[in-house]
């Protein structure tokens, strides 16, 4: 099973560039049962500019960003160290990559980006569990 931890009420982020696995984990998200908002992203550059508009106007920083790594422009990688490289976004819990690719070096590169664990795409999304925990306290 796979578990992703969702930690306080900031949003998820979802970043694919494939809108149906967008629409997949989305309602695999909702049966869930969580509140956290889910926003889904096309793209590395539309994520981080979000996330560049939090800074800007104090919204809740993600619980959660969820990064394909096959991604036209931004890749999922160069996606974790542009967000990586702000202070305010060190503390994300958790940022997976997911990917097709099981390569050794793939993985590697991901986690040395930044990223805090890395998932092999296709998933089988009965196997998927999204859990909610309360925020940790200050």
């Amino acid at each position: 099973m796979i578990e992703f931890i969702v930690r306080g009420s900031g949003p998820v982020y979802f970043v694919d560039d494939d809108e149906l696995y967008q629409m997949i984990m989305r309602r695999v998200y909702e049966w869930a049962g969580l509140t956290n908002e889910f926003v889904c992203f096309s793209s590395g550059t539309a994520c981080v500019e979000a996330l560049h508009a939090v800074l800007g106007d104090g919204a809740t920083i993600p619980a959660l960003v969820l990064l394909d790594v096959n991604m036209p422009m931004v890749n999922g990688i160069e996606t974790v160290r542009r967000i990586r490289v702000h202070e305010e976004f060190a503390e994300v819990p958790i940022i997976t990559m997911l990917s097709s690719s099981n390569d050794d070096s793939d993985i590697a590169a991901a986690l040395d980006a930044g990223a805090s664990s890395y998932c092999e795409k296709p998933m089988d999304i009965r196997s998927i569990q999204f859990l909610s925990m309360p925020e940790e306290a200050g």
